[in-house]
């Protein structure tokens, strides 16, 4: 029966969610927004929250998963306007980190333009495709 409101504040480059009290509720009305990462024509670690590319590509690339993720981690890949473009050299491969699978393989082929998938970090060493 009450209301809270938040403010983000600006840390670097990142907002930042924050209050000076704790806050529980049952539900949530609103979005909450991911961090946008891009991603230029180079092979790459990708990071939590969104991961994209408007460069076109001139190789293969490789795109690594987080090293150390938490369960419930989302990683969302998108591919730029020349992925794949009928040649297998401008794919984009996404790679598993250490140990890590995704959905038990080791890797996952982006081949086409803008191809788009989303990892979720379900389990220890396990990444889940959603």
């Amino acid at each position: 029966s009450q209301w809270a409101s938040l403010q983000t504040g600006i840390n670097g480059a990142t907002n930042v969610l924050s209050s000076s009290l704790p806050i529980k509720a049952s539900s949530f009305i609103g979005s909450i927004a991911s961090s946008v990462t891009e991603i230029g024509d180079a092979d790459a670690t990708l990071v939590t929250g969104v991961n994209f590319s408007t460069a076109s590509l001139t190789a293969l690339r490789t795109w690594t998963l987080p090293a150390a993720p938490s369960v419930g981690d989302s990683v969302k890949i998108k591919a730029p306007s020349n992925c794949g473009n009928g040649v297998s050299q401008y794919n984009i491969v996404i790679s598993k980190a250490g140990s890590q699978v995704i959905d038990g393989e080791t890797t996952v082929v982006l081949e086409s333009p803008y191809a788009a998938i989303e990892c979720i970090y379900v389990a220890t060493n396990k990444w889940s495709i959603f």
